[in-house]
């Protein structure tokens, strides 16, 4: 939630504009300043005693699944140590478990290839569902005897950047694929959201028929749907960037986007009732 500290400032610039108030860049500022301030804090005292900028010595680990599903092998020659050896463990032990059924393969696309980019694309969900297990059985055996979790995920974080930096082209596939992944399930499995669908839907219909116009609470939308939209920029931009869309994150992430449809139903039942009066 990371991104919280840059989308937040730039709700309340929104809602300062929206009600006429001044000297909205300073104070958007310091209220960035303010919700930065644990992160510098922790970040700082975990600098100072293992020598690792961070909230916790996970990112480099967390993105390694996704670094791991697009490397390739004639990229790995191209990577400076230590991400090359890295890289070369990584890629056996995705071969294993590739070998054991526990990680999927890139599937032949419609020439008889393995395309990453195509099955990112268009079966993302092949890669999400062996995640986890690619993850935390395979490249977490990689770890060192006497290595440290701090070391780890910086020999992690190296390697993931440097597959990223060797295959842009894959990441953004992972990335968009990613993207689809994270809203179509935030709306079509989503049980609230399908409720306030289906609500306005309903709804919808003879207030089409009779042109009705929206009710008092039209005024409420512009907040609530600015609201939504920056939780959902607060969640969701690290869930696709860096790892894959599980349904923890995907949950978080939707929690508030049936509130603008929900809303819309009532203003829309609002004007019926004053049509009806």
């Amino acid at each position: 939630m990371l991104p919280a500290i840059v989308a937040l400032p730039l709700l309340w610039c929104l809602f300062a504009a929206r009600n006429g108030h001044t000297r909205r860049p300073i104070r958007a500022v310091l209220l960035a300043l303010v919700l930065a301030t644990p992160f510098l804090l922790q970040s700082a005292f975990r600098q100072a005693r293992v020598d690792d900028f961070n909230i916790v010595s996970f990112g480099g680990f967390q993105m390694s699944g996704m670094a791991g599903f697009m490397l390739a092998p004639e990229v790995i020659d191209q990577m400076s140590e230590p991400a090359r050896s890295t890289a070369r463990a990584v890629l056996a032990a995705r071969e294993a478990g590739e070998e054991a059924g526990r990680v999927a393969r890139t599937p032949l696309n419609s020439v008889g290839d393995r395309s990453f980019v195509s099955a990112a694309l268009g079966y993302y969900d092949i890669y999400a569902r062996s995640h986890d297990d690619f993850l935390y059985i395979q490249i977490m055996g990689l770890r060192g005897p006497d290595e440290t979790w701090v070391a780890f995920n910086k020999r992690l974080m190296g390697f993931s950047i440097a597959t990223i930096a060797a295959m842009p082209l894959r990441w953004i596939a992972w990335v968009a694929g990613a993207t689809s992944r994270l809203v179509g399930r935030m709306i079509i499995t989503n049980a609230t959201m399908l409720v306030a669908l289906a609500v306005l839907f309903v709804v919808s219909m003879p207030a089409l028929v009779r042109r009705t116009q929206l009710g008092s609470t039209r005024t409420d939308l512009m907040p609530v749907c600015a609201i939504a939209l920056a939780w959902v920029a607060s969640t969701a931009p690290l869930i696709v960037l860096i790892t894959f869309p599980a349904t923890r994150y995907i949950d978080t992430a939707a929690l508030l986007i049936a509130a603008p449809p929900l809303l819309l139903a009532v203003a829309l039942a609002e004007g019926l009732r004053t049509a009806g009066r």
